[in-house]
């Protein structure tokens, strides 16, 4: 407990939260009250469910969850669009929501071992921006923002198989 409050007072100076492999099972409320925050990380602990408040940290640049047990990607991670390095590798979900497109600043973007099915596993070894191009123009396109889906910038040598489920729904959807 000592070594928990030693280092929120140190983020309190730095404003980077370090607090990895210390047993949380959900991310510590007190972390969400450090709106000042530009780095975050919680690298193997056995964190299943990140709440809400952690959109109050609107300055937060830097998010590693890495090797926790989150079983669904936190949806709200998607309103912190200052992040440029997000670390989710070695957690247990399986799809990225497309409003990951949301974050344009990203640069980093760890998704290692993990079996995603969204986006497909040939968009996932991308580069960050990448991805978030990627994952940005499939969502202005299922959302109805957009009514094509070009994708030649993203870098991609094949189309992945999400874009075959969305050429279908586009085909019901013209019935």
């Amino acid at each position: 407990t000592l070594n928990f409050l030693e280092k929120c007072y140190s983020a309190l100076q730095s404003n980077e939260m370090e607090a990895g492999s210390l047993g949380f099972y959900i991310m510590p409320t007190e972390f969400s009250k450090m709106y000042s925050l530009t780095a975050l990380r919680l690298p193997d602990n056995k964190i299943s469910l990140i709440r809400d408040n952690i959109s109050l940290l609107t300055q937060l640049e830097i998010l590693d969850l890495s090797e926790n047990a989150l079983k669904t990607f936190p949806d709200v991670l998607c309103s912190l669009t200052l992040l440029y390095d997000l670390n989710l590798s070695h957690n247990h979900f399986v799809r990225v929501p497309l409003s990951l497109g949301r974050l344009t600043l990203l640069k980093k973007l760890g998704l290692e071992g993990m079996r995603l099915i969204q986006p497909a596993p040939e968009v996932a070894v991308l580069t960050a921006a990448q991805v978030v191009g990627y994952m940005r123009k499939y969502w202005k396109i299922e959302s109805g923002h957009a009514k094509n889906l070009d994708i030649r910038s993203i870098g991609l040598s094949a189309l992945p198989r999400e874009v075959a489920v969305l050429g279908t729904l586009l085909d019901e959807l013209r019935v």
